[in-house]
């Protein structure tokens, strides 16, 4: 009898054992393909909170791995919800990577092999207020199937951009109107037709003045694709001749690519 119960007990053991390996598999790939970071977060809270508990939170590899995972996930929320300002501004990144610099040991073994790859996803990213963050948001969305964060947020960025090489606020309702007007005036080829231009004088003046900004001609075409591409989505393909998801997944790398491309021109990227 006891022998069974021993037998018994191993087996759950086992059992257990394998369970929780499936979970740890089952959340890195959900990180590593998707950018869901609340499985593993979740995971590592459960295997840490105990000797954080133990030792009064004084443990310093459990407090690292723990504040490690906690800047993770700030910076995979803002780019699962587009927080483009706080993309920007990279202090999400910044305590991010401080905590990387701080986990010389990791304790939890099935993270083990994660973190290289998940330091690995953000190494582009800059650490302090940079336009270039926005680019790299956007190409991350995009290679973790967040395909409409990816649109979004390049498409934002693009103005940011512009407001960022005029020197105006990015965050003013205003300034971000007037770009999207020059955009629109470039698209449909307006430059000299102001009659046409669908905005007060003093609008036009600042327009006029924006026509000249090298970033401004430069994007304009990747401007009006993102918008077409962003208006299918956000109509949730409710219109004539919606795109299908393979197209739309081509044309957003394919706008990613070239800016990519004009940015390495101008030596703003590797």
């Amino acid at each position: 009898m006891i022998e069974q119960l021993r037998k018994l007990a191993f087996d759950m053991a086992d059992k257990l054992h394998i369970s929780e390996l499936q979970d740890w598999t089952s959340a890195s790939a959900s990180f590593l393909r998707n950018g869901n970071v609340s499985m593993l977060k979740q995971l590592c809270t459960n295997s840490l909170s105990p000797i954080l508990k133990e030792t009064e939170g004084k443990d310093p590899q459990a407090k690292v791995l723990n504040g490690y995972m906690n800047a993770l996930e700030k910076v995979v929320d803002d780019l699962n919800t587009c927080r483009g300002v706080s993309i920007l501004q990279g202090k999400n990144m910044n305590s991010f990577n401080k905590y990387s610099s701080q986990l010389k040991e990791v304790m939890i073994t099935p993270m083990k092999p994660l973190i290289e790859q998940i330091k690995s996803s953000f190494e582009n990213f800059r650490p302090s207020e940079d336009i270039m963050n926005g680019y790299f948001a956007a190409k991350w969305c995009l290679d973790h199937q967040l395909y409409q964060q990816s649109l979004t947020i390049l498409h934002e960025n693009i103005v940011s951009h512009i407001c960022e090489s005029e020197k105006l606020d990015i965050a003013e309702e205003e300034d971000r109107e007037i770009i999207n007007k020059g955009f629109s005036v470039i698209n449909k080829r307006l430059e000299n037709k102001k009659d046409k231009w669908k905005c007060t004088e003093e609008q036009k003046m600042r327009i006029e003045k924006l026509l000249n900004n090298e970033w401004l001609n430069a994007l304009a075409s990747t401007f009006l694709v993102t918008t077409t591409l962003r208006n299918d989505y956000n109509h949730a393909g409710m219109r004539e001749n919606p795109m299908s998801r393979s197209r739309l997944i081509a044309n957003l790398k394919e706008r990613l690519d070239i800016i990519f491309q004009k940015l390495k021109e101008k030596g703003l990227c590797s």
